[in-house]
């Protein structure tokens, strides 16, 4: 079994959307969806309760539920409980106490994963990089170091030499780490946009992914978004675009087709709906 890319057809999606997004046409004539634009000022006043705020959100962002939910309602807990997101404080929360905390105004999605998660990732940011996520970025002078930085990695012997990383933490997440850390200027670094189920989707559906050979089934879809996610940096570059810029209109255009996905339960509003 082989995959393509084609970078012609790429480039004509790419190109389309981005036409779209410049002239304001549908679906980027909406209001404002994307997450980073919703933190309060009093948030954004420090950059490292900022980040923190992200990093924890980034946990909400794996699917099931619309980020722009999970991001205004995440606000509204780190209004009432700032202590939550202070990882030399919830590390020592055990997982029920922080379900108690994010349930009343999150719901129930996910939680028992999210409570895992929220508690040993406080653990690893506080003992691997002083409780600040921007500090990672400090070692990190390009995506590859990142993603060697900050993808899970406990369990896996190849890796057994590297920081173990952060749970939950995949190529996807390590880019909206990036890309909501650079849109918010807090740092710099070129990235690629996170490439998700609904990119995916439009990529095989527009030929710019092919697989050719037997009909096996692909057991990891991480063979999938490599070729992809690896050359949106260069259409970047090649078209004069940022990386920013492809990432928003990319996330718009992701949760335009997340209505239309088949089968797709999303959460609104704190509801689970088909």
């Amino acid at each position: 079994m082989k995959i393509h890319l084609d970078p012609e057809r790429g480039e004509m999606v790419l190109n389309r959307l981005l036409a779209h997004a410049r002239a304001g046409l549908l679906p980027y004539n909406i209001e404002d969806k994307l997450p980073q634009r919703h933190l309060p000022k009093r948030m954004r006043a420090d950059s490292q309760t900022t980040a923190l705020f992200i990093f924890f959100l980034c946990l909400y962002m794996r699917g099931g539920i619309q980020s722009e939910v999970a991001t205004k309602r995440l606000v509204m807990v780190w209004e009432e409980n700032p202590d939550l997101f202070v990882p030399k404080f919830a590390r020592n929360l055990s997982t029920e106490q922080i379900e108690e905390a994010l349930v009343p105004i999150m719901g129930r999605w996910d939680i028992k994963t999210i409570s895992k998660f929220w508690k040993g990732n406080a653990e690893r940011i506080d003992d691997d990089w002083n409780s600040n996520p921007l500090a990672i970025f400090d070692s990190a002078n390009t995506y590859e170091e990142l993603v060697f930085l900050v993808r899970n990695k406990r369990g896996q012997k190849k890796w057994s030499n590297a920081p173990q990383g952060f749970e939950g933490f995949q190529y996807k997440m390590t880019s909206m780490l990036a890309y909501f850390f650079v849109a918010l200027r807090l740092v710099h670094m070129r990235f690629p946009p996170p490439v998700d189920f609904q990119l995916m989707r439009t990529a095989l559906g527009h030929g710019i992914i092919r697989v050719e050979g037997n009909d096996a089934p692909i057991r990891y879809v991480e063979k999938l978004q490599e070729p992809y996610r690896n050359w949106l940096p260069k259409y970047c570059t090649e078209h004069g675009v940022t990386d920013e810029e492809l990432a928003d209109l990319l996330w718009t255009f992701s949760l335009a087709m997340c209505s239309t996905s088949p089968g797709k339960r999303v959460a609104r509003g704190g509801e689970i709906t088909s």
